[in-house]
Formats: structure tokens, C-alpha cells, sequence
């Protein structure tokens, strides 16, 4: 397939425009439909004035910056300024590929349930459920795990190896689910009281029965990892579960993913609160769920660290927490009180995380394209750039009041701050306990099981899940399934940026990008807008 041809007027255009840029020693681009982008923000204003008047006898409006929307405007989804709907023509594919990667494919289990943001709304209603559940909370030790603080870790990775399974762009962390669970002595019993529950939370949903059944099997694909059988020994536990990171990355002395996650959960609730500093557009159609922004801030935070999650989404606005950027001061702010919280016997963690957050700046503030965000501290990123990690730097700046060239000189000497802190275990010198179910290794009674299991043949009724024995959905640590995933990535300049399939019937619309023209005639007729200018699409 071949991209569609940009006529001869729009061509000669862009050489007039490539002329009048080498002419001021403004480098210009020009994309034909997209506008004009000025790809150096360093000229003069002798300069700028120059290419202005430039662009008007060419019949151009003048040059814009990177140009944010408000908050307003971002929420209603309108209002694109002329640098990012030219940044979207500029990379299509991108834009595309990047909306594949948070809605879904709607061929996949992923997209037919939402995306990231439908998948993170419906694990952490099954993980509230598990965790209210009353005959849990009867046992003294599941109820006051259910208070503790990793349980916003454990929601990650539940929303994170349900995005792999069902088809998404995630990647799993965790450990693998044997290593996890058998030490656990997790009964049948256990696992039909789990399975019920998950049936409860699908008809909240109103998941389809199709959808149910899908979703049932994949998580008792991993039935005969979890429970332990009559007559099986339960393992030792091997502590790889709550084994601190090792290395000296920030995500390392952080504590790993599951502090990390609790900050964000704070982070994230004292943002979207409508009485607070902070003004997080409000989402008119209700897709942006908190779940869904706290597990991919929680991405975004965990790999900046250092660690080795997947982030679903790097430059896309529907992905972002979408900070005003008029408000990332009172932001960082927020931020900082809430690192206090989570780490408050390590100040050099709670720099170094809130200076990892001012270098995602632009990963999370809603509008904020065209220019690359270099980090606000220069000498920070100079230090960085220089091989020492963020955790390190912090310190060191810490350590010399902001000045730069003593911190160089203070890291090559051979400094090294001191660790973290570790903070108190949440239950120390009690028993196993499963983080989702509560179980205890080795008891016996009633409880539920881990929200991700493999399937075995089942003794129970139609909540077991499949009862054939095979995996369902993707299979987990497969090197051929990694192979196959390969194999089935699509061109996202081949991808309709409505349907998100691949194209059959080809046509461009009045915004100039390609579509399947069944889906664009149809948003035509409904009086949508363009997906990727937000402008209202003609008949033409």
C-alpha cells in the first residue's frame, strides 16, 4: 500500500517554505494539510520577525511553539492547536499505533473490554471485592493485610498480566505464578469461593457471557499453578515476592514496584479531586477511569526509576494524567508531600522521585507536543548524562546545594549517599499469606483465591473457567509466544485510525488522513469529528 499522493500546489508550497527557513537560518517544516512547524526554538526575534513576514507573503499563518490547550478544551477533546494536529501528520503511524496501544484492538479481548482504562476499571473493582469479602476479613490475618499498603502493587500487576493476557501491549514483572502461589497451600475449595466472586463482579459489568467466558478461562489457565491438591506438599515460601530490588537505581532504594504504586495511588487521588490545587480536566464521557490513570502513571513512574516495567503509551494525550501545565508547580508540590508520606525516613528518595516526575513533564501534561521537554534542573541532566542514576544525582545536588560542577566533582571523588532507609515490613513475623485471596500457607477453610490462575480440569460448575485444561488467551514466559506476538504486530500506517484494524477499503477524508471508508462515512453521518484534528469531517 501506498501513502496517498500530496498534490503538486501543496508541494511547491513546502519548497517555498524550505527556502524562506534556509533564507532566516529558521529551520522549518512544512507538512502539507498540517501547517507550518518551527523545529528550532532558539531564533532571535529578529529572526522570528523575519520568518512571520516571510510566511504571510506566502499566504501562511505565523509560526506557533509548542501551544497547550486548557484544561477545558482538553477535556472536551476540541480545540487542537495548529503544533499538534502538525505533529500528528507528521507522525500518523505514531499517533495511531499509540491509540492501538491504549483502546485496543477491537478484534482482542483488550479492546473489546477498553483498553487499558476498561481492564484497570475492572480489576480494581475485583480486587475491592476480594479484599471486602467477608468471610476474608473473618480471619484476623487476611483482614489486616487488607489494610496494609502493598495492595496498590498487587493491583498493578493484576491490570498489567491482564493486559498481556487479553491481547494488550503490557508486559507482566511479577513473578512467575507457581513461584507466587503454591507456597500459599491454596485449596479447590478456596479457588470455587474465588471464582464465584469473579462471576459477581462480571455481571456488575454486564460483560456478555461470550466476553465472560473468555475472560473465566484465562484466569483459570493458571488453576494448577495456584491450589495445592489433596495429597500435594505445600513448598516453602522462596521470598521472592517481597524481595527488595537489588542494584542502585532509584526504583531500587525506592523499595520496586510496590511502593512506587502506593505512591501513585496518593499521588493520583489527590489530583483528580476536584477540590484540590491541581486542575485535572474533568472527562465528560467517563473513559479515563482513576484505575486506569493510576496503573499508567504507575508504568511511567516505575520504568523513569529504572525499573523494568513496559509503558503503554509515550506521547499521547489520552494516556497522560493530563496535569495542566499552567499547575506543574503546584504538582511537583503535591508530589513532594506525598513522597514525605510514603518515604519519610529517606529525603534522598523523595528528591529523587520528584525529579523523575519533572523529567516526564511532557508524559504528563494534557497538550504539551512539539518541542522535546528537556529536564528543568540542566545540571541534573548534565550529571546523568555523564552515566551516574537519578537516585545518586539527587543526592548529590542535595549534598551541594544545587551546585552542579561540585556534584560532578563530588560523584567522581568515590561518593555515594547512603541507602534508603527500609522501611518496616507491613506484617512482620507473620505467616505466608496470599497477597489476593489472604489465604494462609498451609490452612485449611473457606477463602478465595489468586485472581490470576492457571486451568486445569475442573471439579466444579461453569465458574472454573474452561474446563478443557488448555491456556487460555496469550501464554505467559512462552518464547513462542513472544515469537508469535512479533509476527502479528501490524503496520500502524495501514491501521484506520477509527477502527484501529487493518485497511480494506481505503479513502481520505476532508482531513486529509486515510480511513476505512465504511467507518468514516459513518462518523460522517453522525457529525463525528476527526480523531486525529478533533475538526469536523466533511462528505468530501
Amino acid at each position: 500500500a501506498r501513502s496517498p499522493p500530496i498534490p503538486a500546489n501543496l508541494l511547491q508550497r513546502r519548497d517555498m517554505v524550505l527556502r524562506l527557513g534556509e533564507r532566516t537560518g529558521v529551520p522549518i517544516l512544512y507538512v502539507p494539510r498540517g501547517g507550518v512547524v518551527v523545529l528550532d526554538f532558539e531564533a532571535s526575534q529578529q529572526q522570528m520577525d523575519s520568518t512571520r513576514a516571510g510566511l504571510v507573503e506566502l499566504g501562511l499563518k505565523s509560526v506557533e511553539k509548542s501551544k497547550v490547550k486548557t484544561a477545558a478544551d482538553a477535556a472536551a477533546g476540541s480545540m487542537l492547536s495548529s503544533a499538534v494536529i502538525s505533529a500528528r501528520y507528521a507522525g500518523l503511524g505514531s499517533f495511531i499505533a499509540a491509540r492501538k496501544r491504549v483502546h485496543g484492538d477491537p478484534r482482542t479481548l483488550y479492546g473489546r473490554g477498553g483498553g487499558v482504562f476498561g481492564l484497570a476499571k475492572l480489576v480494581d473493582r475485583l480486587m475491592d471485592v476480594w479484599m471486602a469479602d467477608a468471610h476474608l476479613n473473618a480471619n484476623d490475618m487476611v483482614a489486616r493485610w487488607h489494610d496494609s499498603q502493598q495492595k496498590y502493587g498487587f493491583k498493578f500487576l493484576v491490570t498489567q498480566i491482564f493486559g498481556y493476557l487479553t491481547g494488550g501491549p503490557q508486559r507482566y514483572t511479577g513473578q512467575p505464578m507457581e513461584v507466587a502461589h503454591k507456597h500459599l497451600g491454596i485449596n479447590l475449595f478456596q479457588w470455587e469461593a474465588f471464582m464465584q466472586g469473579v462471576g459477581k463482579v462480571f455481571r456488575e459489568f454486564k460483560i456478555d457471557p461470550a466476553t465472560q467466558k473468555d475472560l473465566s478461562g484465562i484466569i483459570a489457565s493458571f488453576k494448577d499453578q495456584i491450589v495445592v491438591r489433596d495429597g500435594e506438599a505445600v513448598p516453602a515460601d522462596p521470598g521472592l515476592c517481597r524481595k527488595p530490588p537489588s542494584g542502585s537505581s532509584l526504583y531500587a532504594h525506592a523499595g520496586g514496584v510496590y511502593p512506587l504504586a502506593h505512591f501513585v495511588d496518593l499521588l493520583v487521588e489527590k489530583a483528580v479531586d476536584p477540590r484540590g490545587s491541581v486542575r485535572i480536566p474533568f472527562d465528560p464521557t467517563f473513559k479515563r477511569s482513576p484505575p486506569g490513570l493510576k496503573y499508567l502513571v504507575t508504568e511511567l513512574v516505575c520504568s523513569g526509576a529504572g525499573g523494568p516495567e513496559v509503558v503503554t503509551s509515550r506521547g499521547f494525550d489520552d494516556a497522560k494524567l493530563g496535569v495542566p501545565v499552567e499547575d506543574w508547580s503546584l504538582f511537583l508540590e503535591m508530589a513532594a508531600d506525598t513522597a514525605r508520606v510514603v518515604w519519610p525516613l529517606s529525603g534522598a528518595v523523595q528528591r529523587g522521585v520528584v525529579a523523575m516526575l519533572d523529567d516526564q513533564k511532557t508524559e504528563l501534561c494534557i497538550g504539551l507536543v512539539a518541542e522535546d521537554h528537556a529536564p528543568a534542573d540542566m545540571s541534573r541532566h548534565t550529571l546523568m548524562q555523564a552515566g551516574f542514576g537519578l537516585f545518586e544525582v539527587s543526592a548529590a545536588l542535595d549534598q551541594c546545594r544545587g551546585d552542579g560542577q561540585q556534584a560532578m566533582e563530588l560523584l567522581t571523588s568515590g561518593w555515594r549517599p547512603p541507602a534508603a532507609v527500609p522501611q518496616p515490613p507491613a506484617q512482620p513475623s507473620r505467616p505466608a499469606v496470599c497477597p489476593f485471596s489472604g489465604a494462609v500457607a498451609g490452612a485449611a477453610g473457606v477463602g478465595h483465591a489468586c485472581p490470576a490462575s492457571r486451568a486445569s480440569n475442573s471439579s466444579g460448575g461453569p465458574s472454573s473457567g474452561s474446563a478443557s485444561g488448555q491456556q487460555a488467551g496469550r501464554l505467559l514466559g512462552d518464547s513462542l509466544q513472544g515469537e508469535l506476538d512479533s509476527l502479528l504486530l501490524e503496520e500502524p500506517e495501514l491501521i484506520c485510525p477509527i477502527t484501529l484494524t487493518l485497511l480494506l477499503d481505503p479513502v481520505i477524508a476532508s482531513d486529509g488522513c486515510v480511513y476505512e471508508r465504511a467507518a468514516v462515512a459513518e462518523l460522517t453521518r453522525m457529525q463525528g469529528v476527526s480523531p486525529v484534528t478533533h475538526a469536523a469531517l466533511s462528505g468530501q
